[in-house]
């Protein structure tokens, strides 16, 4: 704590803190005023000895203020302006004792208000800690929550994907015989294509001995058949088949049957963007080689 004591008093004061506060220096006199912001920050504050006119000097500065004299020598009007600016203590002149009295309480009580601080200060310290480590396993929580819900979906979908990619299998297995295989195999694929996006019709190219594509393709409601000499393998298959079917076609989507003895394509037309065409995509990689060899089987045979 800082201490401006009215020089007369020093001795007094020393010999008092000599035997009582030498160890740990608690009083530190200075010469001048001390801003108060300057004695808030140690927390323990500032504290002025000395007459009623030293005290007065000090009429401005925050601090507690111990009054030394006697009765002759206060005036109880000035007493009372002062106690009413500050904590304020009296003792009689020459009273060492009663002195000592007053300084070990009022340490005792800065440093009681210390602890007060350092444990108020704790418990802040240890609440944002606490806080943080609770937003933090919020955070993990979550994460761990969403990384759940993801895995959770990834696995419907695959579980989805491979019931879904065995139905078609079962499909093509029981209906490659018969003779309206191809047109069945039109509706299956169109009915799974339209969840994917939006369609105009999906279609089926075979090279002929001619040379040309006999076209086989399905609009949703019937299947219709053509013959033109379309080049699947090229860019331009869009504008080809609008010259031969006389009217726009949209974008076209082709895929070559792998396992076919003579060259042939499955193709699309659709509406949608590039989301939808990506999901069609995968769909028919997913299922072009079972069609292209039972396509393939059922045609040779039909031939035969």
């Amino acid at each position: 704590m800082f201490v401006n004591v009215q020089n007369q008093y020093k001795n007094q004061f020393l010999e008092w803190i000599k035997n009582f506060d030498q160890d740990d220096q608690f009083f530190q006199i200075v010469d001048k005023p001390v801003d108060s912001h300057i004695a808030e920050s140690q927390l323990t504050g500032h504290l002025i000895i000395g007459d009623l006119s030293y005290l007065d000097f000090f009429s401005n500065i925050k601090a507690s203020k111990i009054l030394v004299g006697t009765k002759k020598t206060i005036d109880d009007k000035k007493l009372f302006q002062i106690s009413q600016q500050s904590l304020f203590f009296v003792v009689e002149e020459n009273n060492s004792t009663q002195l000592g009295q007053l300084l070990k309480s009022i340490k005792a009580e800065a440093l009681k208000s210390l602890q007060v601080e350092f444990v108020k200060s704790e418990i802040q310290k240890k609440r944002k800690e606490l806080e943080f480590l609770n937003n933090r396993l919020s955070s993990e929580s979550e994460k761990k929550i969403e990384s759940l819900e993801k895995s959770h979906i990834e696995e419907t979908e695959k579980n989805q994907k491979e019931k879904n990619l065995l139905h078609f299998l079962d499909f093509i297995q029981s209906e490659s015989a018969g003779d309206d295989f191809i047109e069945k195999t039109f509706k299956f694929i169109w009915k799974d294509l339209k969840k994917c996006g939006r369609l105009n019709l999906a279609g089926l190219s075979m090279l002929a001995s001619s040379g040309k594509s006999k076209i086989l393709f399905y609009d949703g409601v019937s299947e219709s058949t053509s013959v033109a000499g379309i080049d699947f393998s090229a860019e331009n298959i869009s504008s080809q088949l609008a010259s031969a079917w006389g009217r726009p076609v949209g974008k076209i989507m082709s895929w070559q049957l792998p396992e076919s003895s003579r060259e042939s394509y499955f193709f699309v037309e659709v509406v949608d963007g590039q989301e939808n065409q990506d999901k069609i995509s995968l769909y028919m990689t997913e299922r072009i080689a079972v069609l292209s060899m039972y396509l393939d089987r059922w045609m040779i045979e039909k031939e035969i």
